[in-house]
């Protein structure tokens, strides 16, 4: 016949450690957080590619790593490619794509693939902070 002080002593041992806890503040997960709001928003319009967060005139300028907007302000529908940055697909007029941009600086070449005249430079810089 076994000895039921063993198997109490067993019992209190296992509980101690979730005792010791009960009044702690439990640890609830993390998630790292992401800002997806824009540094640049690249718009295809009647008047062609233009960057609008930047100034008439200077070059569209981004960090690497960078999160874009892709918009087509026109009314019919466009395609936006760069290299193998990104692709839009079909965007209707007033639809937007969310592209965030590799970590790499470079120049991009944007286009329209339904509009082959329609292009736009988009340079890909260091971020701050980190070597280029």
């Amino acid at each position: 016949m076994r000895c039921p002080c063993a198997a109490r002593t067993l019992l209190l041992a296992l509980s101690l450690p979730a005792l010791a806890c009960r009044g702690a503040t439990p640890h609830e997960p993390t998630l790292p957080t992401v800002d997806f709001t824009p540094v640049a928003i690249v718009t295809a319009s009647p008047d062609g590619l233009g960057c609008a967060m930047h100034p008439v005139g200077t070059p569209c300028q981004v960090p690497a790593g960078s999160v874009i907007e892709v918009r087509n302000d026109g009314p019919g529908e466009r395609r936006l490619q760069a290299g193998e940055a990104f692709d839009t697909g079909i965007m209707r007029p007033g639809e937007t794509t969310t592209v965030v941009l590799g970590d790499e600086p470079t120049t991009l070449e944007v286009r329209d693939a339904l509009d082959p005249e329609a292009t736009l430079e988009l340079d890909v810089v260091p971020r701050a902070g980190h070597a280029g």
